[in-house]
């Protein structure tokens, strides 16, 4: 499967934050959390495994009502997109750190309400927080 570009990486990061940030929770400790597991996640024989095990930590997250389930979807859907590129776990750090960023530019602003989370990208986001939307 070949990867993401950068544009589409920063398309779904912008979903997800701006999914995020509308759930009414606060995701800054849930990013980290996310972050934490796939970083300490390794297996040399599977490379699908720090990935395979962060989707189960945000399963488990959505579970306990820690994670909403729209961005939990988002999360878990955006992840299995890597789950098949050359290093996996590298595609996914790069994924959710932009998530974080992301979602850190939006978490204290007021949002304009979309009517399909298709109408979000990293364009909406940038004229968002440059107050030009």
């Amino acid at each position: 499967m070949p990867e993401l570009s950068l544009s589409e990486m920063l398309d779904i990061a912008s979903k997800i934050a701006y999914s995020a940030k509308m759930s009414g929770k606060d995701y800054k400790s849930q990013i980290n959390r996310i972050l934490e597991v796939l970083e300490v996640t390794s297996d040399e024989r599977e490379l699908k495994a720090p990935v395979l095990t962060t989707i189960a930590f945000v399963i488990r997250q959505m579970g306990r009502n820690e994670i909403d389930n729209k961005t939990g979807a988002l999360i878990k859907d955006a992840l299995f997109k890597l789950i098949d590129t050359d290093k996996p776990k590298d595609h996914a750090r790069k994924l959710l750190g932009l998530f974080k960023w992301l979602y850190e530019s939006i978490e204290k602003r007021r949002l304009p309400r979309v009517s399909t989370i298709d109408q979000v990208n990293f364009k909406w986001i940038t004229d968002v927080v440059c107050g030009t939307r």
